[in-house]
């Protein structure tokens, strides 16, 4: 998807940059976020989506895409850092 607020370098794979210009706070809103792939996006069917939870955890499970949905959401910063 072509954003044109952001420097697009390629859109397959989707490769598009914050202009410096709007890097003036500390955080970046989502519309402003860089978008850096290496490949394209993957054709996504939510049927064929499974998380399996597993490791040191009193019982294991298998949440499918729709259970993971249904889930409480919880918001948090964070920083993520590109580097070169």
């Amino acid at each position: 998807m072509n954003r044109p607020y952001l420097t697009t370098k390629s859109l397959h794979p989707e490769n598009q940059e914050t202009p410096i210009r709007f890097l003036r706070t500390v955080f970046v809103p989502d519309h402003l976020f860089y978008r850096r792939n290496h490949f394209s996006y993957p054709t996504f069917s939510s049927s064929f989506f499974w998380l399996p939870i597993g490791g040191t955890v009193e019982h294991p499970q298998l949440l499918s895409f729709q259970e993971i949905n249904a889930l409480p959401v919880k918001s948090l910063k964070g920083v993520l850092e590109c580097g070169v």
